[in-house]
């Protein structure tokens, strides 16, 4: 087959991608990221799988090509998109795909929720493969952890009939996947008001056919599925039947202890419990014990912008983070804030139209989770094109969290530039910076600058 990616550089698209190169399939795609920026590592790393980019100008969508695969993001006057409606190219949907492809596996696991899946499905696939099972995996972040197969390191195509996958909402279409095994890690807002979660999230659960996977602590799932259905149900409290007990937090890595066995994970905050508690639950459904699971989940690394440490700079650590809905931030924020005196939380909205949606959920946390020794900088809000109200600006946001409390120290910086010039002043050894945002990636540049620039001060 020969298939076509508009938006190929997108974390999901990506995989999908790499998949059907690894699989022997001719495959090529196009971003508006190649189009400014064409040496991205991440593009050469496609290329030379022999994947083929191209400028998303329509010039390259020929009837030699089977299939589209586009994302809800992928607008209407996309030019690929309207030259293969002209040559009339079946397009289908990136979650279609994904789904064509997992449902048809014995052994399916699907993980979803609002926040945290990233990591529960990482952690699953790094302990089955440390265990012998050579799964196929597509996980919505690159992981630290070297994957079998080559590559940006989000898929690997296994020789088992296990297939893990993060299960995205963000088109509200999870009722695609048929898992064996369904995870539903939370329930908040975040693409999708949470009303319309729960409606999705019920839809999954639905289809699981072996056994379901909850996180017992958020007490708004009670009303989105049937808890008599489930097998595990994870969390902190005592009615969870997989619970962690003595719980130990520090600043890189947690300790705690599940049925008397002991666990070490790397990672801070109590989510990365919670992440490890899931993962648990999965692995040892497929058949292994707690030992044997903890023996492997300590040599687990991570996922890139999953507090992602870049390193230390004169006593100042810089922290590179995906945080971007209310749940995520306060998380990253609380795990920041561990053994540490101050942080400086710079966030960059993700966007116009879930700025808006989230924006009370936004002021409320920002308010809860800052001290008034730390410092909060909110960067202009992501825009990505299209035709979304831009009526607001990060300035309101900011207005309203000091109206708040008008004790903290709460910015708003028109350019990174400013930001930039604020920390370098401003940080003293001990501080932790903490970068905060989704969809740009050029964040993580802007972290690794931030480390620079207090580097050479």
């Amino acid at each position: 087959m020969k298939y076509h990616f508009i938006g190929i550089g997108g974390i999901g698209m990506s995989a999908i991608a790499q998949y059907f190169a690894l699989k022997g399939n001719d495959v090529s795609g196009s971003d508006r990221m190649y189009d400014s920026n064409p040496e991205n590592i991440k593009f050469n790393i496609l290329k030379e799988q022999g994947i083929k980019l191209y400028q998303q100008d329509g010039s390259k969508i020929n009837n030699s090509i089977d299939r589209i695969v586009i994302t809800p993001a992928i607008e209407m006057d996309n030019p690929d998109k309207e030259r293969a409606n002209e040559l009339g190219i079946k397009i289908c949907a990136r979650t279609e795909v994904l789904a064509g492809i997992f449902n048809d596996f014995t052994r399916k696991i699907a993980v979803s929720g609002t926040s945290g899946k990233t990591t529960v499905t990482a952690m699953i696939v790094h302990c089955l493969n440390e265990l012998g099972c050579d799964v196929t995996a597509f996980v919505g972040g690159f992981l630290n952890n070297k994957l079998k197969c080559e590559g940006l390191g989000n898929v690997c195509v296994g020789q088992s009939d296990i297939c893990v996958i993060e299960a995205d909402e963000s088109d509200g279409r999870l009722e695609l996947y048929k898992p064996s095994i369904g995870v539903i890690t939370s329930l908040s807002n975040d693409h999708l008001d949470i009303e319309k979660m729960k409606q999705v999230i019920r839809g999954f659960s639905d289809n699981v056919e072996d056994v379901l996977i909850v996180n017992g602590d958020i007490k708004s799932l009670n009303t989105a599925i049937n808890k008599s259905e489930l097998k595990y149900i994870f969390g902190l409290s005592d009615d969870n039947n997989m619970q962690a007990k003595d719980i130990k937090l520090y600043g890189t890595y947690v300790k705690f202890y599940i049925n008397g066995v002991s666990f070490r994970v790397n990672g801070p905050g109590i989510y990365t419990v919670m992440n490890a508690l899931a993962a648990c639950c999965v692995v040892e459904y497929i058949g292994f014990s707690l030992e044997k699971i903890s023996r492997v989940l300590k040599s687990y690394k991570g996922v890139k912008r999953r507090f992602d440490i870049l390193g230390e700079e004169g006593g100042v650590t810089v922290v590179d983070d995906y945080a971007h809905n209310p749940e995520k931030i306060y998380s990253a924020i609380t795990a920041a804030k561990i053994n540490r005196k101050r942080i400086m939380a710079v966030f960059q909205p993700h966007g116009y139209a879930p700025t808006k949606m989230m924006w009370s959920e936004l002021v409320e946390t920002f308010a809860k989770a800052i001290r008034v020794q730390d410092v909060l900088i909110i960067l202009d809000v992501y825009y990505a094109g299209g035709t979304v109200d831009r009526s607001f600006s990060s300035s309101d946001i900011a207005a309203a969290v000091l109206k708040e409390n008008r004790k903290l120290d709460v910015n708003y910086c028109h350019t990174r530039e400013e930001a930039l010039s604020k920390i370098k002043e401003e940080s003293v050894s001990g501080d932790l910076i903490l970068i905060m945002g989704a969809r740009d990636e050029t964040l993580s540049d802007y972290a690794a600058d931030i480390l620079k620039s207090i580097k050479y001060r």
